[in-house]
C-alpha cells in the first residue's frame, strides 16, 4: 500500500468511525454503507437482501440497520413479514456518501 492509499484509508475509517461509533464491527458498518449508497440510487431493498449480499444473518443485518444512522425499517406494504430499508434522511446520507465517495470514488 502506498502512502497515498494509506492516507485515503485513514480518512475512511476517521468518516465511518465518526459515523459509527469507536469499535463498530466492519460487517456492521459496510452493510450500513450499502444499504445507504443503494436505496439512496433508487433500489427498493428488505433486510432479507441486504443478509444475502452482506453474508450477514437476517437478525444481524436488522439489528445494524436499526442502529445506522440515516436508515429506517419499514413494512413492506406486498409482504408484512419484510421489511424494507428507506433513507430517514436524505440529506445526510447523501453528505455522508459524497464524503465516502470523495474519498474512495464512487462505492458503485
Amino acid at each position: 500500500m502506498n502512502k497515498q492509499q494509506e492516507q485515503r484509508l485513514e480518512e475512511l475509517l476517521e468518516v465511518l468511525r465518526d459515523r459509527f461509533g469507536q469499535g463498530a464491527p466492519l460487517g456492521k458498518v459496510l452493510t450500513a454503507v450499502k444499504g445507504i449508497h443503494r436505496v439512496s440510487r433508487g433500489a427498493k431493498l428488505s433486510v432479507s437482501d441486504m443478509a444475502k449480499l452482506s453474508g450477514e444473518s437476517m437478525s444481524n443485518v436488522s439489528r445494524w440497520l436499526n442502529q445506522a444512522p440515516f436508515i429506517r425499517l419499514v413494512d413492506d406494504p406486498e409482504d408484512e413479514r419484510r421489511k424494507l430499508i428507506e433513507i430517514s434522511d436524505s440529506r445526510a446520507a447523501q453528505s455522508h456518501l459524497r464524503e465516502i465517495e470523495e474519498i474512495l470514488g464512487d462505492p458503485e
